[in-house]
């Protein structure tokens, strides 16, 4: 006759460490979203967790860490505030922002752990920040200078095609069109 002996632990521990792991993952919610624009300053405030979550904070119980995205952002671990480090953020140097032409899809994703009293419990957000285009790079043609011929026979209005300039800039900041405008004379704008 054999008998088995469980030393203490309910029928239902296995289950419930399941459904608690569960609800662990399930917790990482893409909750948190805010904007910047690219070349701020360091120490620029981008929003605060706590608030954002709803959780109370200034007895020093709750605290926060940043799990991912410290290259470019730091929060306070008391207040929940989120911030820029030194790191400079150029939108068109971002490898994950290279050849993106809509501004809502250039972000830097983090992660922030939310700690309760005495590490009793950790719940995790996901996050990202919005990099804003801003016209930081001037456009440039393949050639410094282009030489045109225009017959003096052709009319007035009559299209010439010319190379095309790139910018690293996109949409209002980008190259919208250009032209030609005739010297302006001494005193004129």
């Amino acid at each position: 006759h054999t008998h088995t002996h469980r030393e203490n632990m309910p029928l239902g521990f296995p289950l419930l460490l399941f459904l608690r792991c569960a609800a662990v993952l399930a917790s990482a919610k893409q909750a948190l979203r805010y904007r910047i624009t690219e070349e701020g300053p360091a120490d620029l405030r981008i929003g605060n967790v706590a608030s954002d979550l709803g959780i109370a904070t200034g007895s020093g119980e709750v605290t926060f860490s940043l799990e991912s995205g410290s290259d470019y952002f730091k929060i306070d671990n008391i207040t929940g505030e989120l911030s820029t480090t030194g790191r400079r953020t150029d939108r068109e140097k971002l490898p994950q922002c290279q050849m993106i032409f809509d501004e809502n899809e250039c972000f830097i994703d983090f992660e922030v752990s939310v700690i309760g009293p005495a590490q009793s419990w950790v719940d995790l957000y996901d996050g990202k920040v919005i990099i804003e285009d801003i016209n930081d790079n001037t456009p440039s043609f393949p050639s410094p200078v282009l030489t045109l011929t225009v017959e003096e026979n052709r009319p007035v209005g009559t299209l010439y095609l010319l190379p095309t300039a790139t910018d690293r800039d996109f949409g209002t900041n980008g190259i919208e069109r250009y032209q030609l405008l005739p010297e302006s004379r001494r005193g004129e704008p």
